[in-house]
Formats: structure tokens, sequence, C-alpha cells
């Protein structure tokens, strides 16, 4: 043994300064180690971002208040105590509440109500207090109010939908209920041939359509009616009836607009081929006139972008008779056979022509545009 504590000693040169440091060292950490471990110093520490529980706040909405804006609060507590004791505490055991109960509408400051542990010590919490607003629950009736949306088929359109209530109760705090200016609901129209009948879900929004939060709706959805008709063009025909004067004959007969767009069901939509005025009468006329003059639409059908009367434009034009004499010469022999003759060049006689039409196609007629002919 004393040969190594010899050999120890001369090894390490204990009268060396560096020895002297390292046992230094050695004892400062035996100390720290006695003081933390039996003394058991007293400190101070911060829990930070303690929740607050907030009470009363079902006896608030009986009372017609609710709560709104922020409502999730959190505060930072320091505490002090010996050190294992401090060490020990969680934020779960510190407990920070807020009794809403008693205050009115508008921005209230509440005070906190804070517990630690006994075994630790409260130095200080901040905030004291936090900010809570109130408003009153109020109701109200709005507007109810369905939107197409997509594109109709080719050959397809819609009549606006028919919700089955016209206005629905809105509940909730007052300035936000006061914000909704009316209730939506939406309906595809894409893809649709025929009418369809369906439960919509209903959302309230504002004046510029966005949705509004924080308030309820009375009823969730409403049954929406939305009717659907195939269409289609049909040329308007005028129904005219009667004979004119005998000296006079009809030129022509048109109507503005010339066509009209019917809506129905497939099946009656197929049966047409035109859409008739009601009669016209010209029996005895000699003068062009214009009438305005309803259509005729079946019962199954209907044309709900157009209204009133068309107008109906009856040329007449009076008949006029003209004679024109065209000399024997000008007859034409058809089909005579081979090795016969006929007498028509021997003749000497004019042939007189009456022709009775329209003075506008008779004006112009001549010789040169007659052919007579013998077979």
């Amino acid at each position: 043994m004393s040969r190594f504590l010899k050999g120890f000693w001369n090894y390490t040169n204990l009268s060396n300064n560096t020895t002297l440091k390292i046992v230094s060292v050695v004892f400062s950490i035996m100390f720290w180690f006695y003081v933390m471990g039996d003394i058991n110093p007293e400190l101070t520490t911060a829990i930070e971002n303690v929740d607050v529980e907030l009470l009363n706040i079902e006896e608030l909405a009986q009372s017609g208040l609710v709560m709104i804006g922020q409502k999730d609060y959190a505060v930072n507590v320091e505490i002090r105590g010996r050190r294992n004791d401090v060490y020990m505490v969680a934020s779960e055991d510190v407990k920070i509440s807020a009794d809403v109960m008693g205050f009115k509408a508008g921005i209230n400051s509440v005070p906190l109500d804070i517990s630690v542990p006994s075994s630790v010590d409260l130095v200080d919490f901040t905030p004291k207090q936090i900010k809570i607003e109130l408003d009153r629950v109020v109701q109200k009736q709005k507007p109810v109010e369905i939107i197409r949306t997509n594109t109709h088929l080719e050959g397809f359109m819609t009549e606006p939908p028919k919700a089955e209530i016209e206005e629905v109760l809105v509940a909730g705090p007052e300035s936000f209920v006061n914000n909704v200016d009316r209730v939506i609901g939406e309906i595809d129209v894409g893809g649709l041939t025929e009418p369809v009948s369906q439960n919509v879900p209903l959302r309230a929004v504002d004046s510029e359509g966005s949705e509004v939060a924080g308030v309820s709706v009375g009823q969730a959805y409403t049954k929406v009616y939305l009717p659907v008709y195939r269409f289609e063009s049909f040329p308007i025909v005028a129904d005219i009836i009667g004979q004119v004067d005998e000296n006079h004959k009809v030129v022509s007969v048109s109507v503005i607009p010339e066509s009209i767009q019917i809506q129905g069901d497939t099946e009656a939509i197929e049966l047409e081929e035109s859409i008739m005025t009601e009669p016209i009468d010209i029996t005895g006329l000699a003068e062009s006139f214009e009438a305005d003059v309803p259509v005729i639409i079946p019962d199954s059908l209907s044309a709900s972008y157009m209204s009133g009367l068309v107008k109906v434009n009856v040329e007449i034009e009076p008949l006029r008779t003209k004679e024109i004499i065209i000399s024997s010469d000008a007859i034409m022999i058809e089909n005579l056979e081979t090795g016969m003759e006929t007498n028509l060049p021997e003749l000497d006689m004019d042939i007189i022509v009456r022709i009775r039409d329209l003075e506008s196609v008779i004006e112009d007629l001549n010789t040169s545009r007659i052919k007579i002919s013998v077979d």
C-alpha cells in the first residue's frame, strides 16, 4: 500500500497547481450535491399559457346572452417554492377560472380566480383579467332564395325554383343576425331533362353573398320544386279564312315575328309543327291590310317569353284582263306524222288570247311570251 501511495504521489505530484485545481473541482461537485440533495433551496419559475376555464356559460345563455369573439384564454403564472416542489408543478395543476355570469351585453372585463398547489406559493400572474364580449340572442325572419347553378342542357330550360317556405327564422347574436341579408339554397340544373323535387340545404348570407358564421337557421333544409321544360322554335302561320273580292287576289301573307319559342314536355312538343294565329276573315276585301292577332297556344304548351299579339300583313292586289292578238302563223305543229301536211299555213286569221291576273303579272306580257301549238 505504501508503495502504491508513494507511486501515486510521484505520478500526480500533488504539489503541482494542476493537481490542486482538480481536487477543488471534485470538492465543489460534492458540495453542490450536498446542498441540492439535503438543503433543497427555494426558487421561482414561470408556467406559461395556462388555460382559463369559463364558468356559468350555460346560465349565460339562459339569461339571453351569448359570448362572441374570443373564447379561448391563456395566462402566464409565476410560482415560488422548494426546488423539488416547484419542479413537480405542471400547467394542469394550476387552476384559473373566470365567472361570466352577471355581466351585460358589450365588452366586459372579467377578473380571474387562480389557485396553485399548496406546496408552492403564487408570486404573480398575467393578465389579471380577461375581456369578453357579450351580445343579446335574437331571432328574426329572413327571406329564402333558391339559386340555380350550372348550365341547362341545350333544348331545355327551367323556370324559377319554388321553395316550400318563403321565410325562415335565423337566431344568434344580435350583431350577427343583423348582418344576415337572406337565407339561400342552391339547386344544380345541369343535365336535367324533367322536373325535380328535392331537399336543399339552407345557409345564411350577407348582402354580398358571403356566409354569416355564428348564427343558426331554424330549418336546415327546404323542399324545392324545379320546373324543367323542353323548348323549341315553331313558325307562326296566319290562319286566313274566306275569299277576297272576285276582282282581287291575295299576293302575300307575312307574320311578325315569324317564329315563337314554345316550351312544354317532350311528348307535347313533338305533336306540333307550327303555331297558328286566330282566324282572319278576308271575305270581300279589296285592299291590303295589317292586323294585330293573338296566337293560339295549345293547352299543354306555353310561350313564357312572348306576350301580346303578332302582326299579320296581308297584301291584296286587283286583277286585270289583257287581250293579246297572235297571228295563225305563230301556231306550232306538234307530232305530225311523216308524209302528212296541214292547211294551217293557208289560214289567214288571228287568235285572241285573254289573260286575267294581277296587273303586276300581266303588265309586261306580250306575244313573245305566249306559245300556241296544235298537237
